[in-house]
């Protein structure tokens, strides 16, 4: 399942402090995680990159569209923000475990994903619908009609 910077970013927030800056775009287009392995390597769009601040080459290059899940104090942050959505995270966070965290996420989001698919290919109940995704949501749904 596919998500955007603000899910993931609210998430996130809710297991470390982050902070949220730049170009965000509200359609599902964000995959899993991956690490930025090398100052060669494009920042793609519809990709969420975790890394280091002090990893990030002077001449990246990043497509409108990416999410950079950033630890420490980002260089040229104006630079970034214009092009990309930059999620800043304090710097003496492991990066392993922020990694895992995003996973949770998505996890999350796959699983419940699952549960409507099982709902739906077995009797379409919106009631059990409403009722898988309260944990989602976390606000009451009503169904009327």
């Amino acid at each position: 399942m596919k998500l955007n910077a603000d899910i993931i970013f609210d998430r996130l927030s809710t297991y470390i402090p982050a902070e949220i800056t730049g170009y965000r775009d509200s359609a599902l287009t964000i995959g899993r995680p991956e690490f930025y392995m090398g100052e060669k390597e494009v920042f793609k769009s519809g990709r969420l990159y975790v890394l280091r601040s002090e990893s990030i080459s002077r001449r990246a290059v990043v497509e409108k569209g990416s999410v950079l899940v950033c630890i420490g104090d980002v260089p040229q942050m104006s630079y970034f923000s214009e092009r990309c959505c930059l999620i800043k995270i304090n710097k003496d966070c492991n990066i392993l475990q922020v990694f895992n965290y995003l996973q949770e996420i998505f996890n999350l989001f796959d699983d419940w994903n699952q549960h409507l698919t099982s709902i739906m290919d077995d009797n379409a109940s919106a009631s059990e619908m409403a009722e898988a995704s309260l944990l989602i949501f976390e606000n009451p749904i009503l169904i009327l009609d």
